[in-house]
This record gives structure tokens, sequence and C-alpha cells, in this order.
């Protein structure tokens, strides 16, 4: 990304001057800002014409940092591997994706529609595709190895520790099954990785965020299942591309089912972003 947020980078006076006045209580702004097309109102949009008016409420309380203050993080090149289900996994995805109440819940997703029953769904279709799933007992069974032979050639192909985002913790323990040198990430493990002795890391995305600095251990990510989470999705990747890492480029290997809900995901995931490069475009700009 070219700019940052900033936090709390408002003069102290501003900050004073502004404090519980800026916005209205937080239920009475919305509803009056923003609408939902979802009756469960997990999904908001910005009525017409208030864009421009929320920007001026938030720009006495950020900076955005320039461009070329950014130049010593190297730039990500990301790139997707579509791992495809095998016949009895696409049979068990059709099985569950079709129990929706309404219509098939991968399509109610993509229109950003989720009924509240179908949650658990989404979650178990994201399981299918990773190839494991959790039964009412929180016992996994296995589906596929597709995924864990995809990270075998990615993590062979380069000669570099390899650092693994996982969402499902059934991931972990099949990946540890599989590469028996894979260690979980814990605040004690990160001098060794930085020193190059962890050969395959593993983490998730919630737990690597902010501060936590990965740079000097490599410069290869594989995303094994995706977030819905933009930001988990960025500071994730931001732990291996930022100041300090000496590769010119950070490979990040995002593993999906074309078509089905870890694409969707993604899609979600980069509207997102650009959503948030927009309003932070709007506040780089000088007040009108």
């Amino acid at each position: 990304m070219s700019v940052e947020r900033a936090k709390n980078s408002a003069p102290n006076t501003a900050r004073r001057s502004t404090r519980g006045t800026a916005f209205p209580p937080f239920y009475a702004w919305r509803a009056a800002n923003f609408f939902s097309n979802d009756i469960y109102e997990r999904h908001w949009f910005p009525r017409a014409g208030v864009e421009k008016e929320i920007t001026e409420q938030l720009r006495p309380f950020t900076h955005v940092v320039d461009e070329t203050a950014l130049t010593t993080r190297p730039p990500i090149v990301e790139i997707v591997h579509d791992v495809p289900l095998d016949a009895k996994s696409a049979d068990v995805y059709a099985a569950l994706d079709e129990g929706g109440t309404t219509s098939a819940v991968a399509a109610l997703v993509a229109k950003g529609l989720m009924p509240k029953s179908d949650m658990a769904i989404v979650g178990k279709l994201m399981q299918v595709c990773s190839g494991a799933i959790y039964n009412d007992s929180s016992a996994w069974a296995r589906l596929h190895d597709r995924r864990l032979d995809m990270l075998a050639e990615i993590h062979a192909a380069h000669d570099k520790p390899t650092l693994v985002f996982v969402t499902f913790r059934h991931e972990f323990d099949r990946i540890r099954s599989r590469f028996p040198f894979a260690r979980m990430l814990t605040a004690d493990l990160i001098d060794d990785w930085n020193n190059g002795e962890i050969e395959m890391l593993v983490a998730h995305p919630a737990s690597a965020g902010h501060g936590v600095n990965l740079q000097h251990g490599s410069d290869t990510i594989v995303w094994f299942s995706l977030p819905w989470s933009a930001e988990l999705y960025a500071q994730a990747n931001a732990r291996l591309a930022r100041q300090g890492q000496q590769a010119r480029t950070v490979n990040v290997h995002i593993m999906l089912c074309r078509e089905r809900i870890d694409e969707i995901a993604l899609r979600v995931v980069y509207r997102r972003l650009a959503d948030q490069e927009r309003l932070i475009g709007a506040l780089a700009e000088p007040a009108h």
C-alpha cells in the first residue's frame, strides 16, 4: 500500500476541542449516513452524498503519510494458486452450499447477503476448500491433501523459510503432520525465525498483526486459507513487507478454489482494501 492510516495524529488542541462532539452517538450516526441491505444489519453502505461530509469529519483526527516516506518497503507480488477440489470433496461442498434456506449460500455471500443461520455453513465451505472439516464434536475429518501438496511445491521452490497463514486449528495440525519441522508462531520464537532457524512458521493472521517484526526471516508468505478481513490480510502481509526486509520483493502465495467460497473471500478483501484506499486518498487531499 502506498499510504498508511495514521493514528491519533491530530494536534492535542484539535482533540480537546472536538472530543465528544465530532460524531453523534454511533447508532444514530450510522442510521443517518448508511443503509443496510442485510436483514441482520451486518453489511452497511454509505448513503448518496455523505462520503465527502464524513471525510471532512475524520480529517482532524488523521494524518496521511506521504508516499515517499514508504520507499524503503519492498513491493508485494501476489501469486494466486487455483487448487481445485477432488470429486468427493466437491460433492461435500455442493451438499453444504445448496443447504441454504433460500439459495446457494456462496451466491448470497457474493451479493453481501448472509442469513444468520447460514454463517456456520460459510465456515464449513471454507474448510472443505482447505481440506478438512470439523464435526459436531469438534473433531476434524480429512477430505483431501491438495493444499498440502501445493504448500510442499511452494516451499521447495525457494531457498528461504516459509511463513504460512491459516484460519483453522486443524490446518496447523495437518501442516505439522506433513512438515514435522513446522512451528506455530509464539512470542518466544520470533528471534529464532528472524535468525533463519525455523524452516516453516505457521500463524493465524490475528496473532501476527501490528508490531510483530518477522521481516528478517523470509520473503515468502503462503495463505493456506483466507480471512474475510482486509485489515488482517494487509497487516499479515506487512509482517514481511516492511522496513528492514532485504529482499527486492515479498512474494505472497494465495491458495484458493476458483468459483468457490474462498475466491469470494478474496474479492471481498480486495474490495475492502480499495474502499480503504479511496478514503485515505480523500483524506490526503487538501481540505475544501
